[in-house]
């Protein structure tokens, strides 16, 4: 999938640690991250295919996403404090349809939350995504250990 964002909410924080629960956009459908208000929140960035960045001018953050980069140089946290819709974007120019790599944040409380988790689950949106866990294993790139991806 290209030219939009996927959102996966990790197996220990969705659906009682049970399982990875996932949304995906399209450049048609702008995604929705939803987030709880007043919770602290850990991002992990991977892209599969070239450099993006994941920016929410509200929150003040922006963080490029480099495919090959040292998954600690692509992670954060933050608390969103305000509950509400936010947009975000990509803020780097990354090819032919950038401009359309938009998606909203969604500060909910935790019921809505834990409603919208159970309704991905409900509609198959379980799992984890092509790409997600070994997107930043390029071909030819060297892995810590200084041996070569295949």
């Amino acid at each position: 999938q290209q030219w939009s964002w996927s959102f996966t909410y990790l197996d220990e924080e969705a659906l009682g640690g049970e399982t990875d629960v996932y949304e995906v956009g399209t450049p048609e459908t702008v995604p929705v991250l939803w987030l709880v208000e007043d919770q602290s929140v850990t991002f992990q960035l991977n892209s599969p295919d070239v450099i993006h960045s994941f920016w929410v001018p509200a929150f003040l953050y922006k963080l490029d996403v480099i495919p090959g980069r040292d998954q600690a140089l692509q992670s954060f946290s933050l608390t969103p404090t305000t509950a509400g819709d936010f947009e975000g974007r990509c803020a780097e120019l990354c090819g032919f349809q950038h401009s359309r790599m938009l998606f909203t944040v969604k500060v909910v409380d935790q019921a809505a939350y834990e409603a919208h988790l159970l309704d991905l689950e409900q509609r198959g949106q379980v799992g984890t995504l092509v790409g997600a866990e070994d997107s930043n294993e390029i071909e030819g790139l060297e892995t810590e250990d200084e041996e070569v991806a295949e």
